[in-house]
Formats: C-alpha cells, sequence, structure tokens
C-alpha cells in the first residue's frame, strides 16, 4: 500500500537535552505552540531530551479538522524520529507536561522491550475520575480538590489492547518499524478512524499475540515486538490518567486537556 515512511514536513522544532538513552517527541499546530512550550519546559526541568515539530496540520486521525495526508499520521512522524535520532523515542501529545522523573521509561530502554503503552485492559484498576466544581454563593471556589468516579474500562485481558495513543515508546528496531508500518497502512485503510483505536485493531487483528511473561503486580501491560509477531508481558510503565483525573503518585506524565491539535 505505497511506500513507508512519507516524506514529513517539518516547520521548525522545539529540542534539548543532550546524550540521553531516549528522546521525548511530539508534533503540534500554532494554535498548541504554548503548550509544546510548557511540555518542553517541563523536560527541560528534569532534564529529559526533546525534539518537538512545529507542523503546518496534522491528520484527520488525530483531529477531525485535520488532513487528508497521510504524511502527518502520528505512525509516519514516529517513523521518522526514530530514523532522525536513532534511539529509542518517547511520543508524547504536546497538551501533556512531566511532572516527576520517568524512572520507568528508563526501565523500559534497559528492558529491550520495543513497543509499549498503556492498555486499560490489562490495568486491573483503571477507574477515572471528573472534578467536581464547587462554591458561589459567597463560597470560596475549590478548584480541582474533589472528584466523582466517572467510569472505567470493565474487560480485562492480557492479549488484547485497548490503548491509550498519548504516549508510547518505540525502540529503534525492524520489529517496531513494522508494527509502525502496519499501523500507518490500517490508518489508511481505515479511514475516518481515531488512530488509537487503529493502532487497537492493528495489534489485535493484524499480528499474533502471546502472552511472554509478568512482571511487578498491578503494572499496565507492555508490547514487546518479536520477529514471530509482536508479543505481550506485564512490565512496569507510566499510567496515564484521562483529561481531569485524580493525581497518583504513579503518574509521572499529566494531559491538561483533551486535544484537538487544531
Amino acid at each position: 500500500m505505497g511506500r513507508f515512511p512519507l516524506p514529513f514536513r517539518s516547520l521548525g522544532a522545539l529540542h534539548g537535552g543532550e546524550n540521553a538513552s531516549y528522546v521525548i517527541v511530539g508534533m503540534f499546530t500554532d494554535h498548541y505552540r504554548a503548550e509544546a512550550e510548557r511540555l518542553a519546559a517541563s523536560c527541560e526541568r528534569f532534564g529529559l531530551a526533546y525534539d518537538l515539530h512545529a507542523v503546518p496540520t496534522v491528520h484527520h486521525s488525530i483531529s477531525a479538522r485535520g488532513t487528508d495526508d497521510l504524511s502527518f499520521t502520528k505512525a509516519n512522524f514516529i517513523r521518522h524520529m526514530l530514523a532522525a535520532h536513532v534511539k529509542p523515542v518517547l511520543y508524547i501529545d504536546v497538551d501533556c507536561e512531566i511532572l516527576s522523573p520517568p524512572v520507568l521509561i528508563d526501565e523500559l530502554v534497559r528492558s529491550r522491550h520495543d513497543f509499549a503503552i498503556y492498555n486499560w485492559c490489562a490495568d486491573a484498576s483503571n477507574e477515572f475520575y471528573m472534578p467536581i466544581e464547587l462554591g458561589g454563593n459567597g463560597a470560596p471556589e475549590t478548584g480541582k480538590r474533589y472528584y466523582r468516579p466517572a467510569g472505567s474500562v470493565l474487560w480485562q485481558s492480557d492479549k488484547q489492547l485497548l490503548c491509550s495513543g498519548c504516549v508510547q515508546f518505540y525502540r529503534p528496531s525492524l520489529a517496531a518499524r513494522a508494527l509502525l508500518k502496519k499501523w500507518h497502512q490500517t490508518i489508511a485503510s481505515m479511514d475516518g478512524c481515531a488512530d488509537d483505536m487503529v493502532l487497537d485493531f492493528t495489534f489485535n487483528n493484524l499480528s499474533r499475540c502471546h502472552c511472554s511473561g509478568s512482571g511487578p503486580p498491578g503494572c499496565p501491560r507492555l508490547m514487546r515486538a518479536t520477529p514471530g509477531g509482536f508479543a505481550t508481558s506485564r512490565s512496569s510503565t507510566i499510567l496515564i490518567f484521562p483529561t481531569g483525573s485524580v493525581p497518583s503518585s504513579r503518574s509521572a506524565i499529566r494531559r491538561a486537556s483533551e486535544s484537538t491539535y487544531l
């Protein structure tokens, strides 16, 4: 289905950090420059290498208001970043910020995993919460102090992926590049679908999955790509909470808002 990766056009980049074992990457339109600068500042705060690229638009698998141009998919961008840096990359949506040292990413780099992402199905405790806005009638505003349950994913599986695509880890390996290519091709064939849903479909249906081990209890699921297919293994990773969720000591990265990118 055509060549991959496609040529990628950057309008400039925010970058910093040197001699790191991995690099944080992301792309942003002009409307998200402030968020990108905040992410860059949080990387600087913890001495993390980053390379955030300004783009004229994003693919409509990321934002409904995006372009049909497949060169602006996440898969194509991440593939270019792997080639540019020749080291593991941690893709982060730019409306996230780093809140604490992401030590579990260092474990990922040492683990030799090719691909990692948060998997709702593999997390035994995946409840999420929304803030309750109190105040008014002369009462002081409470801010984001009180929360109410907002839902959870009720299915659990060690072999099926139901991901949140705002943070993704890739190693510059043949297996990771193969997954990115298959994801990109499936985005093209499943026009109109959100890219994280397409990634779920790609992993669950277009690859062979099997359980390959266990790690610390209660940790989200990682995927290790192997020549025989994409295997899964339970190990340490970051926990990404939906918008407005309760902060947790396990969360190294916070998403500030629902991203539209445009």
